[in-house]
């Protein structure tokens, strides 16, 4: 990347932490005093040898330390295997050599023990000793030959000690344990938890236990295992009586325990298969194992709606060997059988799997038996205990998988959470959803005879209680309809039947799985035997396996949508056989770094449950996308900011070179006290504001992803697409450079998983114009802001405190800005007119008519109106554009009463989990995905006849930014029971519920034909002036008649309630008026929140990202203040805006604001040279007066 734009980075030289300037970071150097010398590095090691070299290597000491020994265990590989470490073995390696403890959760032939067996060598080789704990005795044999084979093949010998049940002179092999006598010791996990205070008596280094399940199987042994690495009784009671611990924080108490009990020793837990973490494991240990790679697969999702036996004959023989055949798990033990013999009668050798037939796994495997028959059930032998990835290619489901029980039965356990919760969304009532947590928690911790108990009708407290209320619900038609509905279930002939997504992701990844290292592809088809709930089937899987494609299976025609069956089982052989032959991959780390830890944690997600590890109090997530490990991590917002020191001009440095302005920022570490305050440069080390500690200081978050980016192959910067977080990018491109030279800018716009993946498939370089557009609007802003509300603060302030007998020794927080100051001259413009045309008005009711207001100029006294005439007329609704951040904040404020900045923070949340797209855009265009999210949730909504109503758009012009629509096709109340049911797992309170709602409702009625209401116009004669008033009574959907719940169109027009009335209930057609309260009514309102975004955005001034801070600088100021919805001016707010308009009006006025904004747009673009905009910026500080003498006198 060709640089040309520099700033200085104080105190952020990766060797001495002096000041250095960007252009030398993203050369791979150091400052120029550590070297003189102008020369891009293209490695780390070249770097650290160039400091060496001339003496003056210092804090990067650790960096050379950690590339020598890497290039020893290098060396090693070579020699050994005769290849480098891969990929990620480089990865583990590093962590290993800084000391660092981790958890290895990859798929198998990933060079898991391979690593391990060569690391227990290198720690032989610093006379360090090693524990190993594997599961089986043919693994332990395994590895202790493999290190004996590569020992002897370095000419070194490695004392290697092993301990199986079937291991001969135990006793002897128990004495050598005792007395230290091995470089390495075997042993098995069971033996590890026998006998810990044996082993633990060792002094081990190096720590490789490759049976994460067992070591996490239960409290007992995962504390052995602890124990054996080195922590005491006593920690465990600290964990165990953490909420009662006074005075040190107990998490900086577990943060030092973990340092001195790991202190020089490595521990490194591996499996393929972790499934669980204790809390005192990751509490103790500062990393969390992973899961399974659940959603990590590449198969072809298929489906029929042809149900019989014979097309499954004919699905099975066009798919061949290799099947497995899912049966629902309601159909009896005897069709199974006849299910059996029918296939095995057409010549499909085909075996059920059932207790005493486990031989036929053995048959399958070996290619004696071609199809293996078994139940659709979560925990079914199929469907969690097989993994022959070679063998397996098919997955073949007769049936919809689901869980079935007849009405009036009693509800299967699983089920009864997530019906509670469907019942407390559809009565809203809280305490019913409290139910279902309590209920879902205690089932996670029955044991199989407990679930039985309560199925056979043993229970009291809360399971007695739900059955009772659910029982109830259900015999009412009405209520069970709307359970129905919401919850996704069927009701068929007297059985209610409820899709099984869990089961098919499971079931159906046993075709595609890790298979030496990469994911084999594999078919799957679901022959439909209930169509509705297939449907139903298939928007539960959509909430876990996003942009599924379903594609009709044809065997007659030998098709799967548009594609041959036969190319496609060709390709899967070939795969098969080239991923046998080639072993081992190449499969990469990518290094992704975000700005929230809520982000990182949604994208992780999409792969798996993650694995995380504590790197220095930053939280790092660790996950599988199928060819690469992703790393992702968060910098928790800005690194860097404009110095407050007193450098060059308000922190940023001004030079004349050859009769040419230069100027250079100077930006230092965000630090935070515990008081909770922002700031970069402290005073005597403590919070300048406050005086109390720093707590958080950027520092280390950089120092953390440095070491990241060292383990990493590729680093990813995917910070927010817009100015402010490409300014995020370039800071983090810079300080990590020194330490990997493959760095690249990713970009997304929503965070999904398809989105996540095309930015890792197609980076980009960083866009220096939107870093330069970035730079000059913070500049702008500190040198604007600082000199006035400098002038402010001592001159407006003294003369405002002495007219206003305040205390003039008293300083308040007073501020003006650019944009700032213009709005706040809206907002006392706008409310002066309104004092100038207010008219005192009494709101009326009109007695008899439904509740129907009317608004009087005059006081409150009893009146009449005489109805002149009462028409009812049909109109079309105008279909607006989905939200852009404006229009949004204006909806929120005036349809939810909430405020700008609320409404911001939780858009931002609900951006970061996953669930809209980017919320701060001017754009109103939707892409192709958003379109087919739409058109999936009418089609769910509504069935066939959504045709008649989707009509797509596009709405705004072609470009990367998109408006705010949701990335999901879900409603409100499907968001609220998948986040309660853990398939979407977030947290969100009901401020974000009733946002989202507003988003999706007007996202989706951007997308349908048009719709038409009823409207009752009244003309009314009061005391002899005429009025009138107008209701809308009823809308609908152009061409779907009106019978159609509207729950997900766009609520900007308030619903009369029905009006059924005619002039002729009325006597003389005269309505009694019955006061109801005086306000006051003018053509002109004081502005909300709302009107202000509207109002900014229409004028050119300010932007998406800080439309809701420039309004709640305002209040926070003191200038104005909140009456309802409306945003009044105070007495400070008028006087400091007429201080400002009558002395320096020419600097803050609108149409200075919005030119500058222009060419901050044309810098963005390219068009404009930034330096230039800086110097026009320069000139106008200096017009003020205050600093000619910070620069040039030749200016």
């Amino acid at each position: 990347m060709d640089q040309n734009i520099d700033y200085i980075l104080l105190g952020s030289c990766p060797n001495c932490g002096g000041d250095i300037n960007s252009i030398r970071l993203t050369s791979g150097s150091c400052c120029i005093k550590c070297i003189p010398d102008d020369i891009k590095f293209e490695n780390p090691m070249d770097m650290v040898l160039n400091l060496q070299r001339n003496g003056n290597l210092s804090d990067l000491k650790w960096l050379k330390d950690n590339l020598e020994e890497y290039s020893t265990l290098e060396r090693m590989f070579r020699d050994l295997l005769g290849t480098p470490p891969l990929e990620l073995q480089r990865s583990w390696i590093i962590r290993a050599l800084r000391g660092e403890s981790f958890a290895i959760i990859s798929p198998p032939g990933t060079g898991k023990s391979t690593f391990g067996v060569i690391m227990s060598i290198y720690f032989s080789m610093k006379m360090k000793k090693t524990l190993a704990i594997l599961p089986t005795r043919v693994l332990l044999e395994q590895m202790a030959e493999r290190i004996r084979n590569f020992s002897s093949k370095m000419g070194l010998n490695v004392r290697v000690l092993l301990y199986h049940s079937g291991i001969r002179k135990k006793d002897e092999i128990l004495e050598k344990i005792e007395n230290n006598d091995f470089d390495v010791l075997l042993i098995t996990g069971r033996f590890a938890v026998k006998n810990y205070s044996t082993i633990s008596k060792n002094r081990f280094s190096f720590f490789f236990i490759d049976d994460v399940d067992m070591a996490l199987k239960s409290s007992k042994s995962m504390e052995a295992i602890l124990r054996i690495v080195g922590f005491r009784d006593e920690d465990f009671s600290i964990l165990k009586n953490r909420s009662y611990n006074e005075g040190e924080d107990v998490f900086d108490r577990i943060h030092k325990i973990r340092n001195e009990r790991l202190n020089g020793k490595v521990a490194v837990f591996s499996s393929a298969t972790a499934s669980r973490a204790l809390p005192s494991f990751t509490a103790l240990m500062g990393f969390r194992p992973g899961t399974p790679l659940v959603f990590l697969r590449n198969v072809y999702d298929s489906y029929s709606l042809e149900f019989s036996d014979d097309f499954l004959i004919k699905a099975i023989k066009a798919l061949g060997p290799g099947t497995l055949l899912f049966l629902p798990p309601d159909i009896s033990s005897e069709r199974g059988e006849e299910i059996e013999r029918f296939l095995n009668v057409n010549g499909i050798r085909a075996s059920l799997v059932k207790s005493g037939k486990e031989r036929s796994l053995s048959l399958f495997s070996e290619g004696k038996i071609d199809v293996l028959i078994g139940s659709a059930f979560q925990y079914g032998v199929l469907v969690r205990g097989i993994d022959m990835p070679e063998r397996i290619k098919n997955a073949v489901f007769y049936g919809v998988p689901r869980f079935t029980f007849k009405v009036g039965e009693r509800i299967p356990i699983t089920l009864v959470p997530r019906m509670l919760s469907a019942l407390s969304i559809i009565r809203g009532e809280k305490e019913l959803s409290s139910l279902a947590v309590r209920i879902r928690r205690r089932i996670k911790k029955l044991s199989v005879s407990g679930i039985r108990k309560i199925q056979s009708g043993e229970m009291e407290g809360d399971f007695e209680m739900a059955y009772r209320i659910l029982g109830e619900a259900m015999m009412d038609e009405k209520t069970l309809n709307e359970i129905s509905r919401l919850a996704g279930f069927v009701i068929d002939n007297g059985r209610i039947m409820l899709p099984d997504p869990m089961t098919y992701i499971q079931g159906s990844g046993r075709t595609s799985r890790m298979y030496s290292g990469k994911l084999t592809t594999g078919i799957s088809l679901v022959i439909v035997d209930n169509s509705s709930l297939f449907e139903n089937f298939r928007k539960r899987v959509d909430l876990f396996l996003e942009d599924t494609r379903w594609l009709e299976f044809k065997p007659d025609d030998g098709m799967i949508g548009e594609m041959q069956i036969m190319d496609i089982l060709k390709r899967m052989d070939d795969e098969r056989k080239r991923i046998s032959k080639e072993g081992i991959p190449g499969i990469g780390t990518k290094l992704m770094i975000v700005e929230s830890p809520t982000k990182a944690k949604t994208i992780s997600g999409f792969f798996s449950k993650p694995a995380y590890r504590d790197l220095g109090g930053l939280m790092v997530y660790e996950t599988f996308t199928g060819n690469s490990l992703l790393i992702t991590v968060a910098t928790q917002g800005h690194l860097m900011e404009l110095t407050t020191r007193p450098l060059g001009l308000h922190g940023v440095g001004i030079e004349w070179r050859d009769g040419k302005v230069r100027f250079l920022p100077y930006y230092g570490t965000i630090k935070r006290c515990k008081n909770g305050h922002q700031f970069v440069d402290p005073r005597d080390g403590l919070c300048p504001r406050c005086g109390s500690e720093i707590e958080i200081d950027k520092m280390n978050v950089i120092k953390s992803l440095q070491r990241l980016a060292l383990e990493s192959e590729q680093v990813l910067i995917c910070t927010d697409p817009d100015t402010e977080g490409e300014k995020i990018a370039m800071d983090v491109y810079s300080l990590l450079r020194p330490f990997n030279r493959n760095i690249r800018r990713g970009e997304f716009h929503e965070i999904t998983k398809r989105a996540v993946m095309e930015a890792i498939h197609s980076p980009r370089d960083i866009d220096l114009n939107l870093v330069k557009a970035q730079v000059v609007r913070r500049v702008e802003d500190r040198w604007l802001g600082f000199t006035l509300s400098s002038i402010i603060q001592k001159d407006f302030w003294r003369i405002y405190c002495r007219r206003k007998n305040l205390d003039c020794s008293k300083r308040i927080a007073l501020s003006a800005g650019r944009v700032q100051t213009p709005v706040l001259g809206w907002i006392i413009r706008n409310y002066l007119e309104y004092l100038k045309k207010r008219r005192r008005y009494c709101i009326y009711r009109a007695e008899g008519m439904n509740d129907l207001y009317i608004s009087v100029e005059g006081e409150c006294r009893e009146r009449y109106a005489l109805i002149k005439s009462m028409v009812e007329e049909e109109r079309d609704i105008p279909i607006l554009p989905p939200y852009t951040t404006d229009t949004l904040l204006r909806d929120a404020s005036a349809l939810l009463g909430m405020r700008s900045s609320i409404a911001m923070g939780i858009a931002q949340e609900l951006f970061e989990k996953g669930l809209i797209t980017y919320h701060r855009t001017d754009s109103t265009r939707i892409s192709p995905a958003g379109i087919n999210i739409a058109e999936k949730y009418l089609r769910e909504k509504i069935g066939d006849p959504y045709k008649n109503i989707f009509s797509p758009r596009t709405w705004g012009e072609g470009g990367a930014h998109e408006a705010i629509r949701p990335t999901r096709p879900i409603d409100s109340r499907q968001l609220r029971l998948a986040i309660d049911e853990g398939e979407i797992d977030i947290k969100l309170g009901r401020e974000h519920i009733r946002l989202y709602d507003l988003i999706f409702r007007r996202f989706i009625s951007s997308q349908i034909s048009g719709m038409k209401g009823n409207y009752i116009i009244f003309d009314f004669e009061i005391d002899g002036k005429e009025y009138r008033e107008e209701r809308i009574i009823k809308r609908y959907v152009k061409g779907i008649g009106d019978n159609l719940s509207l729950d997900f169109v766009y609520p900007g027009v308030r619903m009369q309630d029905s009006l059924n009335i005619s002039i002729e209930n009325f006597k003389e057609n005269r309505v009694r008026l019955i006061p109801y309260r005086n306000t006051f009514r003018s053509e002109i309102l004081p502005y909300t929140e709302g009107d202000l975004v509207s109002e900014m955005k229409r004028n050119g001034i300010g932007r998406p990202s800080t439309y809701a801070t420039v309004i709640e600088t305002i209040k926070e100021r003191g200038y104005a203040t909140e009456k309802g919805s409306w945003i009044i001016p105070t007495d400070l707010g008028i006087e400091v805006h007429r201080f400002l308009s009558k002395r320096y009006g020419n600097y803050v006025s609108e149409e200075r604001t919005r030119m500058l904004m222009e060419k901050m747009d044309k810098v963005e673009r390219g068009a404009e040279d930034y330096s230039e905009v800086l110097h026009s910026l320069l000139k106008e500080i200096i017009s003020l007066g205050k600093y000619n003498r910070l620069v040039n006198s030749s200016f």
